[in-house]
């Protein structure tokens, strides 16, 4: 009924009965005698001739939600073009009216057609919940998409489409008129704008990327509506919009050898550990395209496993996986090989681990028990139970690490290099590979949702330094590679994913802030919303990421995934290593445990 109500043609239809109303009003007055204008002569329907110079002059076509003085201007200009029609009528002799009640139609006539459209103005208000507060609005995409999602927003003022096609230009559609992109800065001034949807649901990640770094100049705020993939694979509407956030403009269009991976994963048995993670989750989400037999979700916490097993529940409808939750802590060698023998797992996605670097600088046995001896102790397992492939997460931070975290990480990579080239001279049937990337937007120690929380909060936004910058892509564009690098895998392989460019964490902060509608404030813009604040570096951590530690870069069979062929470090050596660090864990001796991983990683934490 609102959707009804609110629409352009229900308000045209209403604004038209009203001025067919003012002509029955005037036959009122008459039968009251107050003029002799009579309903039943037929030539007093000449009367009603002004309704069709309204309608020449678009007096109908205009958006009836804003009335303004070029409405007013075609109302007093089609009854002008009247009031002679009427007079001609007149000295034809076709009309019997004495020039007295022409002139008084014509100035009855302008004055309640205007103040008639005053009126239903404000009884829509009250009626139907018309707001003139409501926010002014542009809509990038006359396209379906557009057109659709203009049919929807009655929460919005619609003040026009902005679109790229010229030969849109200055039309108008569903009484919408269409600009272009040039002329959006004109409109945020003159009509106040809000914020801009963007409305193409058919668009490269390319093109739309350029779109809201386009916008991101006007400071308004954004929101995107699906992409045409969201709307067909998820039970979502095109007024399910969301704000662009800077994912947004970081997602690049790789490209996923789709069937290698289903001949890979169909039907088998998969295990994920750190399911409720971040990027497990997501490799959960994923893997479902895929058909596998059965998926066995390892997290240490109840909280994660509730809700990723909250989120797969629409996701799963149709695929039919068995999907089991397993609560359990990744160190426990016992439990973890009991659940993987029991299920006879083929693959191992190996997420699970302590991420946050300045936290773990103070907890150096936690990252040295859970990152690294879990890992030593899963890669034993899976090539005990032979495994088909098994698959590590590690990170950027691995790379000449600065902090502990970053230490673990290596050392992991270091173990299962090392781990597999001694058992490639014995029976081994297991297939490892190590997967290095970046930072993931969305994930819990992204600095995005913080920045994202500080503007909402006023400001300001906190960065730690003013040329800190780091690598950074989506999580389903991580995830998407992960996967395909089980098609690429063939002995302890280091896999580095494209992570294009890196981002200065600044210029960050500041398209988040221009994204949500606000400017930035400093010593050129004193008078700005949100502040940028500096609060210098955190311990362990560094100014650049590196992904590759020498230079034997190859390429591998996708133009995205790179291998890093760097040396690897003598089995017994690392072994020596593990001996070492569990005799310091035992007797408690912590700070000794850096200077003994320095031995083996090159680092400076």
């Amino acid at each position: 009924m609102d959707k009804l109500i609110n629409s352009p043609n229900f308000k045209i239809l209403i604004l038209f009965l009203n001025d067919i109303f003012l002509i029955f009003f005037l036959f009122l007055l008459s039968s009251l005698s107050l003029f002799t204008i009579e309903i039943y002569n037929i030539n007093n329907l000449y009367l009603f001739s002004y309704i069709l110079f309204f309608i020449l002059f678009n007096v109908y076509s205009y958006k009836t939600r804003i009335f303004s003085s070029i409405l007013y201007i075609r109302i007093i200009f089609s009854l002008s073009l009247y009031l002679i029609f009427l007079i001609i009528l007149k000295y034809l002799s076709i009309i019997n009216f004495n020039l007295q009640i022409i002139f008084f139609l014509y100035f009855y006539l302008i004055s309640a057609s205007i103040f008639s459209r005053i009126f239903y103005l404000e009884f829509y208000k009250i009626l139907y919940n018309y707001n003139t507060d409501k926010k002014n609005c542009l809509i990038y995409g006359a396209g379906w998409a557009g057109i659709n999602l203009s049919t929807q927003i009655n929460n919005y003022n619609i003040i026009g489409f902005i679109d790229d096609d010229i030969s849109k230009k200055s039309k108008k559609i569903n009484n919408i008129k269409v600009f272009s992109k040039d002329k959006i800065n004109q409109l945020v001034i003159s009509k106040k704008i809000d914020l801009i949807f963007l409305a193409i649901a058919n668009i490269s990640y390319q093109r739309k990327n350029e779109i809201i770094s386009f916008l991101s100049q006007f400071n308004i705020e954004c929101k995107i509506i699906p992409t045409f993939e969201e709307l067909i694979s998820k039970n979502i509407s095109l007024s399910d919009y969301k704000n662009v956030d800077i994912s947004d403009l970081i997602q690049r269009n790789y490209t996923f050898n789709n069937k290698d991976i289903y001949n890979e994963l169909f039907n088998k048995s998969i295990a994920v550990t750190g399911a409720g993670g971040s990027i497990g989750s997501e490799i959960m989400n994923q893997l479902l395209q895929y058909k596998p037999k059965l998926i066995i979700a390892l997290d240490n916490s109840e909280f994660n496993l509730y809700k990723l097993e909250q989120n797969l529940l629409t996701l799963n409808n149709n695929s039919k996986v068995k999907i089991i939750n397993k609560l359990c802590d990744i160190r426990n060698t016992e439990l973890i090989e009991n659940i993987l023998n029991k299920y006879s797992i083929e693959y191992v996605f190996h997420t699970s681990a302590y991420k946050h670097v300045p936290i773990l600088e103070n907890n150096i046995s936690e990252a040295i028990t859970n990152n690294f001896l879990a890992t030593v102790n899963l890669c034993n397992i899976s090539s005990k139970i032979n495994i088909k492939k098994f698959v590590y997460i590690s990170s950027d931070k691995a790379v000449r690490p600065t902090n502990i975290m970053g230490a673990t990480k290596r050392l992991s990579e270091i173990y299962i290099q090392s781990f597999y080239n001694d058992l490639a001279f014995k029976e081994n049937k297991t297939k490892f590979s190590i997967v290095r990337f970046g930072n993931v937007i969305g994930s819990r120690g992204s600095v995005l949702p913080l920045f994202s929380d500080q503007i909402k909060k006023g400001g300001p936004v906190t960065i730690t330094h003013k040329k800190i910058e780091r690598f950074f892509m989506t999580i389903p564009e991580s995830v998407g590679l992960v996967l395909e690098t089980t098609t690429l895998v063939k002995n302890a392989d280091i896999f580095v994913l494209d992570m294009g460019k890196p981002i200065k964490i600044i210029d960050l902060a500041k398209k988040i802030i221009h994204l949500s509608g606000f400017e930035v404030k400093d010593s050129n813009n004193p008078n700005g919303d949100i502040e940028i604040k500096i609060i210098g570096l955190r311990p362990g951590e560094k100014l650049y990421e590196e992904l590759f530690i020498g230079d034997n870069i190859k390429q591998t069979s996708h133009k995205n995934i790179f291998k890093d062929e760097d040396k690897i470090e003598n089995y017994k050596l690392i072994s020596n290593t593990i001996n070492d660090i569990n005799e310091l864990l035992k007797r408690n001796d912590l700070q000794e445990i850096p200077n003994i991983i320095r031995k083996i990683v090159d680092g400076e934490f």
